[in-house]
């Protein structure tokens, strides 16, 4: 069982508001009484993360309550609820790459070499001159993918084995280029720093035992392309580094890298999280908070973070969103025909971010936002309109869009008050 810190689980309390989440409870409880409803019908083992760095199983239909490092300080300080769309690892026998499909010019990796972390790795014990490749499952559209995978360095008689590795999570068959490279540079004390000379590195963290996760972006492939992963570079790129351990290789359909997919001798899939709740409260002059981590680069299609009154998009509703290439926070409001909407530059993959969504007495609404604790930026309120009298449906959903999409994020906090609360006070608990 992994053990998470503000590791007490909920307790009977009074509420200042009309609903209150606390993913510190660890709990689908709220503190104002509703209870979630949560879905992902998973066969697929799906990785969870604890306050030690450790991987664990996530069950099906079981909340993903992982711990995160809010202020890169290396130490997990707060709880989040993962919430992600659905996915595919496209690498097969991901953490036992001396497993076909695999295949080598050189020397095999050893499979369960070290238990740590939660996870078995690998132990690659060739330079640049072998290879260990894979051809991986088809893309169905074009543009950047999502890629990740872990790493650790491998000791020796005066501490660790130094020099670097290359890996090369996405290259492209057809036109025999890499479409994303990295370099793990190992030092003498066993820490990695990561280059990408093609590609986009997102984050870089360390993970239990000293290890690291390492998540990113492709350029942009052609779908009708055939593409493999060298988890090992056989193609010259420069490795120097001859021992180091490796797991849990992933690359998906999609731009945005999501948490670990073990898989075996097949491609491994989650379906998305889906959580809502009850939500009896009337429309009125009322403020959402929501606090948590961002798990996106790409915000089109609108991913929300939160939807009061729908499960697909039926008016009346209330919901706080996020879109735009750079990311945006929205708060908004349907009435039958009617839209209005206010507008705040936002955030990127692994930011923490709180989103206050305003409906005022008049069916204005108006927004607050801010980004790792920065300065808080506001956006204007918008036109009025009529309050409706019920919303479509009496629930609050997390992470909806149009058209399905889903956000991936990570909540730590969801609040809605009555009346027009600024965001300054929307943070402090009951």
């Amino acid at each position: 069982m992994a053990t998470y810190p503000l590791g007490a689980l909920a307790v009977a309390r009074r509420s200042r508001y009309l609903f209150q989440f606390e993913a510190a409870d660890l709990s689908l409880t709220a503190r104002t009484g509703q209870v979630g409803t949560f879905a992902r019908n998973d066969t697929q083992s799906v990785g969870v993360i604890d306050s030690n760095g450790v991987y664990g199983p996530a069950l099906p239909n079981q909340p993903r309550f992982i711990a995160i490092d809010t202020d890169g300080d290396g130490v997990r300080d707060a709880v989040a609820l993962l919430l992600e769309p659905a996915t595919t690892n496209l690498v097969e026998q991901n953490c036992t790459v001396g497993t076909s499909p695999w295949t080598f010019s050189g020397t095999t990796p050893t499979n369960a070499a070290l238990s740590l972390a939660g996870l078995s790795w690998c132990l690659f014990t060739s330079a640049s001159t072998s290879a260990a490749r894979q051809t991986i499952g088809t893309f169905a559209t074009a543009g950047g993918k999502a890629y990740s995978f872990r790493i650790k360095a491998a000791p020796n008689t005066t501490g660790f084995v130094t020099g670097d590795v290359w890996i090369l999570p996405v290259f492209d068959d057809t036109d025999a280029v890499a479409r994303a490279a990295v370099k793990a540079t190992v030092a003498a004390d066993g820490s990695i720093t990561f280059t990408s000379s093609v590609g986009t590195i997102i984050s870089a963290v360390r993970i239990g035992g000293g290890a690291y996760e390492v998540k990113g972006q492709s350029t942009t492939v052609t779908a009708a392309h055939t593409h493999a992963i060298y988890a090992n570079d056989g193609l010259g790129f420069g490795g120097t580094a001859t021992a180091y351990y490796a797991t849990g290789f992933q690359v998906e359909d999609r731009s945005d890298p999501t948490s670990l997919i073990v898989t075996a001798g097949a491609t491994g899939s989650r379906l998305a999280d889906t959580l809502h709740f009850p939500f009896n409260a009337p429309p009125q002059a009322m403020t959402v908070y929501v606090k948590g981590i961002v798990r996106l680069t790409d915000f089109t299609g609108d991913p929300y973070f939160l939807d009061i009154g729908t499960q697909g998009g039926a008016a009346p509703h209330f919901f706080v969103y996020t879109a735009g290439d750079v990311g945006e926070v929205h708060a908004e409001i349907h009435n039958t025909a009617a839209t209005s909407s206010a507008v705040l530059p936002g955030q990127g993959f692994g930011d923490t971010i709180e989103a206050v969504g305003i409906l005022n007495a008049d069916g204005s609404v108006s927004v607050a936002g801010c980004k790792n604790g920065g300065t808080i930026l506001t956006g204007g309120a918008s036109a009025s309109q009529a309050m409706p009298s019920a919303w479509s449906s009496p629930i609050l959903q997390l992470g909806w869009g149009d058209g399905g999409a889903i956000m991936a994020f990570a909540y730590q906090s969801v609040r809605v008050a009555a009346g027009v609360v600024p965001l300054n006070l929307m943070r402090a608990t009951a």
